[in-house]
């Protein structure tokens, strides 16, 4: 079996390559997560993922669709929108993979949504 060994901060972590069916047809994608170690052969161990707890593209799209609509109507979210809105467009300067340009615009509404419900003016508390 393949493994492939990602290095971070000087930790190494090695992972077999599993792939998921239905990937691009140019490489799919990885379905095991490293978890970090100070050696790649000392304690290195991989975290299974179920394929189905990864979004699509379509699902990423229409979560922040829907995120996006909520949160630009907020008065209490205004700021960080206009923040957010100048972010998506560096984000689609710097990222050619749709993937992750999504999940960045995902997570900077995460966010904004994190902030809203800290001030107590989230649209699901009335």
């Amino acid at each position: 079996m393949p493994y492939e060994t990602l290095a971070r901060d000087g930790e190494v972590a090695a992972y077999p390559l599993l792939r998921a069916r239905g990937g691009p047809k140019d490489g799919s994608r990885p379905v095991a997560r490293p978890q970090w170690g100070r050696q790649a052969d000392e304690g290195c161990s991989v975290q299974e993922v179920d394929v189905s707890s990864i979004p699509t593209t379509i699902e990423l799209s229409s979560t922040i669709d829907r995120m996006e609509n909520v949160y630009r109507r907020q008065d209490e979210a205004r700021a960080l929108f206009d923040v957010y809105e100048k972010l998506c467009q560096r984000f689609e300067q710097d990222l050619a993979d749709e993937r992750d340009l999504l999940l960045s615009k995902a997570a900077a509404l995460m966010m904004i949504k994190y902030s809203v419900e800290q001030t107590g003016s989230h649209p699901s508390r009335g």
